[in-house]
């Protein structure tokens, strides 16, 4: 899948961090362009305290996420489906981004904590820290961004064979309407798959909350 196709179709944002913000995403393995990696809010099950503003912003994160998954009128059976295979994906993901934390900052534990120590003694920072820094987290992103489009193909395919062909081309012309919306025409070079791929990163990817959603979705009985 071409990258930056994708990217242009989900909007996703380029950050310029800081050396101490890379270290910080790296080392807690956390993914930006995929914000189901951050910490999660209490699901509806979970939380006690409906009046919480917490509570409350989920809700409303629920209803416009909803939106664009009632049109496709899910089954009971495709929920299952779709709560087990973003399950599993997201297991796999965050194993994937663990492993590549510990053997790209992981490694160099050693060295991070003498030069921690000598920086808080009043030490100064050296300009040959700073570029090896720079170059191991530059290897991590590079490869985080690797795991990162095969989970969105994989997730992609999985999504593929739940939905019916039906239901695939209303998630397709959701996204299209979207980019409309918000002011930007679709492009005519870009398949329909593409647009599938841009749905799935939004919806069951993206969504930090999609699992309990699905399940609180899903028809009695």
């Amino acid at each position: 899948m071409n990258r930056s196709c994708l990217s242009s179709i989900c909007g996703m944002r380029k950050f310029s961090l800081s050396i101490q913000a890379y270290l910080l995403i790296a080392v807690t393995g956390l993914a930006v362009c995929l914000p189901g990696a951050a910490k999660s809010s209490p699901t509806t099950g979970e939380q006690t305290d409906r009046s919480s503003i917490a509570f409350l912003l989920d809700e409303l994160d629920d209803i416009d996420f909803v939106r664009s998954i009632n049109p496709l009128k899910l089954t009971s059976d495709q929920i299952d489906k779709l709560v087990d295979a973003i399950s599993d994906a997201k297991t796999q993901y965050d194993k994937k981004i663990a492993d590549l934390s510990a053997a790209t900052v992981g490694e160099m534990a050693d060295e991070i904590h003498k030069r921690h120590k000598e920086a808080v003694a009043g030490g100064p920072v050296s300009e040959a820290f700073d570029t090896k820094i720079t170059r191991v987290l530059k290897d991590f992103y590079a490869k985080r961004d690797t795991i990162n489009a095969d989970n969105i193909i994989s997730m992609t395919a999985a999504c593929g064979k739940i939905l019916t062909e039906d239901q695939k081309k209303i998630a397709e012309q959701m996204e299209k309407d979207t980019l409309v919306k918000m002011g930007k025409k679709p492009d005519p070079g870009n398949t329909d798959s593409k647009y599938l791929n841009a749905y799935v990163v939004d919806i069951f990817i993206g969504y930090r909350r999609i699992v309990p959603l699905l399940k609180a979705m899903k028809p009695a009985g």
